[in-house]
């Protein structure tokens, strides 16, 4: 009886893990409930978004926007996962449809995570070596010959293939600061700033500056190189007319 009564206040373990467990059984019931409370999108709705076409380029900035675009497609629409990679599948045309095809059918299930699509897409049109390739054109990218906004334009294309080196908007700025004609840079440099809008801006303000005042410079130097012409013009016509009296005034004198 003693043992009884000590154990009486005490928690079976084994209660306890069933009570856990049907906790949470409970708990993901609710959580599946809510998901299916959700209306599937229909594939009519996501095409009326106008996602974009992909026939496949060896370009992988084109394979790489493509991505993006859909992606942006599907948060527009509300896409659930589960339906992702069927609704883009059928943006894929030509060869890219063709190799999509032959892919597909080596593909183990009947859903493709878009995930796995996306692996298996990059591994296509934008392989490692490629990546390589535009992470060391992003890495010596100088502005040289370009100007401020064609420059900030190569760069902002390549950024995106290497956001481990632009993660935040101060890194940003201080790559593409580096970047710039070493005269600019140095001017740009003495605002110390942080933000990559104002660092643009900024570089743009003083190039066009720099631009305007050796406009007025090579204006004035073409003034002094040219001679002022302050003959007074010289009537042809009269000094033809008079050519007759000449030759009769000469012929006279003989």
């Amino acid at each position: 009886v003693r043992v009884e009564t000590a154990n009486a206040g005490q928690t079976d373990p084994t209660i306890a893990q069933i009570l856990e467990l049907l906790r949470q059984q409970a708990a993901n019931q609710e959580r599946q409930q809510q998901r299916q409370q959700v209306p599937a999108v229909t594939f009519k709705t996501f095409q009326s978004v106008k996602p974009p076409e992909f026939l496949g380029s060896s370009d992988p900035i084109k394979a790489r926007a493509w991505l993006k675009e859909t992606e942006k497609a599907f948060s527009f629409a509300k896409v659930g996962a589960d339906q992702k990679t069927e609704f883009a599948s059928y943006f894929l045309k030509e060869e890219a449809n063709y190799w999509w095809e032959s892919k597909r059918a080596l593909v183990i299930g009947e859903v493709v995570p878009w995930e796995r699509f996306t692996e298996l897409f990059l591994e296509k049109y934008f392989p490692r070596y490629m990546q390589n390739q535009m992470e060391l054109k992003f890495l010596e990218l100088k502005q040289e010959n370009l100007s401020v906004s064609e420059y900030e334009a190569k760069f902002t294309e390549l950024a995106r293939f290497v956001l481990e080196y632009v993660n935040t908007d101060e890194q940003r700025a201080k790559r593409l600061q580096q970047g710039l004609k070493p005269w600019l840079r140095s001017r740009v440099a003495a605002f110390e700033l942080t933000s990559y809008t104002a660092v643009v801006q900024k570089a743009m303000i003083i190039e066009g500056e720099s631009d305007m005042s050796q406009k007025e410079r090579d204006g004035k130097k073409r003034k002094v190189e040219t001679p002022e012409v302050s003959q007074r013009p010289v009537n042809f016509q009269n000094r033809f007319n008079r050519r007759p009296d000449l030759c009769q005034n000469r012929n006279m004198g003989f």
